[in-house]
């Protein structure tokens, strides 16, 4: 008999519209998309996991997702036709969703592929204790990077979860060259870029009018998007923007917001603008003179943020991380590369885009170029299936 989220998952097939599409194939998968969180839940992976989630199930294939609550009783809907089970949670701890029903509820499913996006210490142990059938794929997007002690206990289980991966898909060749919890598995990994659906960044009479709107708000302005966290370097680049002519705009929130407020009583020239829908954050990367992505920890692992920004044109200054960030935003082509933590380099940086402008526009056409290049969702899709269907 089929469990409960494979008969879940099996009615809602038709609300993809996917029975529509050219694309559907005769021999599609279940494949259960596995992180901590979900949309509506803004963070990188989860726009990934939800991308990817989409994708898949527009090329014809059953796909429904497992998460958790950041805090409450299990909840079963939908997002954009994609069946999602968020399974009861006690709240956050470390970043991490604390469920003592995960494990029972990864044990009801009934599906050919387990796709699980790491660092997720609480579906790895899951997977250990209840082993549900089904290939297992590992997306390693980051390793646990702050919680040292958390990481050292944690390890030995990593690498018998990692043992057991049909195969393990990493973002960018950095990753995978620093990252020394899969050197034994080297031979199961595959190289998979992030890709963002190109197809929602184009020019618009709408987005025109936004682009136009902000302008008059705010004038020339060059743009941070991100939640206000430790890792992403928003104190370094809050230090970085004193005494400089650059007007910032900084879109996000987080446990950083009241030091941001601090700064904006003695900035004049910064702006803290709480998070944005898809649409109107398309409108300020669009409308902005460059991205800055700050970040001093390998827990930015690759920076979506960038693509975004680079689909519109728009150069990059970014650190020289041991992950996907500088893969992305390639130093003297796309954008400025800086190292991290360095407030002198990150305001040069800054200052020579600000000054600039005809060197923006060169380095922002090299970045567009290179984002309908590498960084489209349609590119990542075709890898990722041509490797679900050759296991």
């Amino acid at each position: 008999m089929a469990s409960k989220v494979d008969r879940f998952s099996r009615s809602c097939i038709l609300t993809t519209d996917v029975q529509d599409k050219q694309t559907w194939c005769t021999d599609f998968m279940r494949i259960a998309q596995i992180n901590k969180l979900y949309s509506p839940w803004i963070g990188g992976i989860e726009s990934h996991v939800q991308v990817l989630a989409e994708g898949l199930a527009h090329r014809g294939h059953n796909v429904s997702v497992l998460c958790c609550q950041p805090k409450g009783e299990r909840v079963t809907d939908q997002v954009n036709g994609i069946p999602v089970i968020r399974a009861a949670s006690m709240g956050m701890f470390w970043g991490m969703p604390v469920s003592l029903s995960f494990a029972r509820e990864l044990s009801e499913w009934s599906v050919d592929v387990v796709h699980i996006h790491l660092p997720n210490p609480l579906a790895t142990l899951a997977y250990l204790k209840v082993r549900p059938q089904g290939k297992l794929i590992v997306t390693w997007h980051s390793a646990i990077v702050r919680q040292r002690m958390v990481n050292a206990a944690y390890r030995p289980f990593l690498q018998r979860f990692l043992g057991l991966a049909d195969r393990i898909l990493v973002t960018s060749p950095q990753l995978a060259h620093h990252a020394k919890d899969l050197f034994p598995w080297r031979d199961r990994t595959a190289i998979v870029p992030l890709g963002i659906p190109l197809e929602r960044y184009r020019y618009t009479q709408e987005l025109h009018s936004k682009i136009e709107g902000l302008h008059s708000q705010h004038g020339r302005f060059a743009l941070f998007v991100g939640r206000l966290v430790y890792y992403k370097g928003i104190e370094v680049l809050l230090r970085a923007l004193a005494g400089t002519p650059i007007k910032m705009v900084i879109v996000g929130d987080g446990p950083l917001r009241d030091l941001c407020l601090t700064h904006l009583q003695h900035n004049p020239n910064l702006v803290l603008v709480p998070p944005q829908d898809e649409e109107n954050l398309r409108a300020y990367f669009a409308a902005s003179s460059f991205l800055v992505l700050p970040s001093v920890a390998p827990s930015e692992a690759f920076g979506i943020v960038q693509v975004e920004a680079m689909a519109y044109g728009k150069p990059i200054i970014s650190t020289d991380l041991p992950t996907g960030v500088p893969y992305v935003n390639q130093n003297g082509v796309t954008g400025i590369v800086v190292p991290p933590k360095d407030v002198t380099e990150l305001r040069h940086a800054m200052l020579r885009f600000w000054h600039h402008p005809d060197l923006c526009e060169d380095r922002g056409e090299r970045a567009r170029q290179r984002a309908y290049s590498y960084f489209g969702a349609e590119t990542m899709l075709e890898k990722i299936e041509g490797i679900l269907h050759n296991l």
